[in-house]
C-alpha cells in the first residue's frame, strides 16, 4: 500500500515538474535563454532536518554543479554522508557506542531533454562509497571501499528567484551497480548502510535546493 502511494507521488512530482519546466522554457523568448554558463551549490534540507531531529542519525546531502547552457548539460559532484549511532553497546571490554558510517561521492553527467538547462534530464554517473560498520559473521568492525556506476532520470527547475537570488530545485531517481564481491557483509542497522551494502543500489532525491552563480 505505502509503496504504491510512494511511487504514485514520485510519478506526479516528475511529470508535473518536468512539464512545468518545459512550458517555462518554451514561453521564454529565445534571447532570454542565452544565459552564460554557471555554477551551482546545493543541499538537501530534508536530510539535514532528519539528522538534527533524530539522535541516532546524522545525514548530509549536498553538491556542486556546473551548468553548460550551450550544450544543455550539467556536470555534478554530489556528496552524501550518513552516520547511525546506537548508544551503550555491551561487550566483554565494556560499553561503547555502535556507529555505522556511509559516504558517497559521485560524478554525474546529465543531458537535458528540452531546449535549455532545466526540465527533465537523463544522466550517467560513477560512484565511490566508503562503508564502516560491524560485520555479520564475526561482529568485528571493518571498512570497505566500493566503486560503482549507474543511470538516472530527474528534473531541474532553474532560476527560481527569492530575494533576487537565483535558486533552483531538483529531484531524481537513480539505479546502479557496485563492482566486486564485497557486498552484503554488514549488519545494516542504519538506513544508509542497508541501501549501499548491496550489489544493486537505488537512490531517490526529492528535495535538493541550490544557488546558481
Amino acid at each position: 500500500m505505502y509503496k504504491k502511494i510512494f511511487f504514485a507521488y514520485l510519478f506526479i512530482i516528475f511529470t508535473s515538474t518536468g512539464l512545468c519546466a518545459g512550458e517555462i522554457a518554451q514561453d521564454t523568448p529565445m534571447e532570454n535563454k542565452k544565459i552564460k554558463n554557471s555554477w551551482g551549490v546545493e543541499i538537501n534540507p530534508f536530510k539535514l532536518a532528519i539528522g538534527t531531529a533524530d539522535d541516532g542519525y546524522r545525514m548530509f546531502a549536498g553538491g556542486v554543479s556546473y551548468f553548460n547552457y550551450e550544450n544543455n548539460t550539467e556536470i555534478a559532484l554530489p556528496i552524501n554522508y550518513n552516520t547511525y549511532t546506537r548508544k551503550r553497546e555491551l561487550s566483554s571490554v565494556g560499553d561503547y557506542d555502535y556507529i555505522e558510517r556511509d559516504l558517497n561521492i559521485d560524478i554525474h553527467f546529465r543531458q537535458f531533454i528540452g531546449p535549455s538547462v532545466g526540465g527533465s534530464y537523463f544522466g550517467v554517473f560513477a560512484r565511490y562509497t566508503f562503508l564502516e560498520g560491524k560485520l555479520k559473521d564475526d561482529n568485528r568492525f571493518a571498512e570497505v571501499h566500493k566503486f560503482g556506476m549507474g543511470v538516472e532520470f530527474g528534473v531541474r527547475v532553474m532560476q527560481i528567484y527569492f530575494f533576487d537570488l537565483p535558486l533552483y530545485w531538483g529531484a531524481s531517481v537513480a539505479v546502479g551497480k557496485y563492482f566486486g564481491d564485497n557486498n552484503d557483509i554488514f549488519l545494516q542497522e542504519g538506513i544508509a548502510m542497508e541501501m549501499d551494502d548491496r550489489e544493486i543500489f537505488f537512490d531517490v532525491e526529492l528535495l535538493k535546493i541550490g544557488l546558481e552563480f
